[in-house]
C-alpha cells in the first residue's frame, strides 16, 4: 500500500453525505431567517462577517458550503448557538449517544 492522500482518507460518496447540498441549503435559509428576526440587513451581516454583499446571498441561498469557522462567527454575530442552524435539517440527528461510541481517556499517556 502506497502513502495516504487527502484523496485516499476522504470518504467516498454515498447515500449517507448525499444530503449535503440540502444541508448547505437549510443552513444557509436559518441565518436568513435569523437575520430577518434581528432586523438586520444584508448588508449589515455582510460587513460583520466581513463578507461581500454577493457572498452573503450565496451563503444564505445555500450555494456555498458554511465552514465551521464561518458558522461559528455567524452564531456570535447572530446571537444564536450553532446547533440551531441545524434544527430541522433533513436526516440530522443532533442526539448524542455515548453508550454507542464511548469516550475513553487512557491515563496512561496523560504527563
Amino acid at each position: 500500500m502506497g502513502p495516504k492522500t487527502a484523496e485516499s482518507l476522504s470518504p467516498p460518496l454515498s447515500a449517507a453525505n448525499s444530503n449535503v447540498p440540502s444541508l448547505d441549503a437549510h443552513i444557509g435559509a436559518r441565518i436568513k431567517q435569523r437575520r430577518i428576526e434581528l432586523r438586520m440587513s444584508p448588508k449589515d451581516l455582510a460587513r460583520a462577517l466581513n463578507l461581500s454583499l454577493e457572498q452573503l446571498i450565496m451563503l444564505e441561498g445555500g450555494e456555498v458550503p458554511v465552514t465551521c469557522r464561518r458558522l461559528y462567527e455567524t452564531s456570535r454575530v447572530l446571537r444564536a448557538p450553532m446547533l440551531w442552524f441545524f434544527e430541522g435539517a433533513p436526516g440530522i440527528d443532533l442526539t448524542l449517544d455515548l453508550s454507542q461510541s464511548p469516550l475513553t481517556v487512557d491515563s496512561s499517556k496523560q504527563t
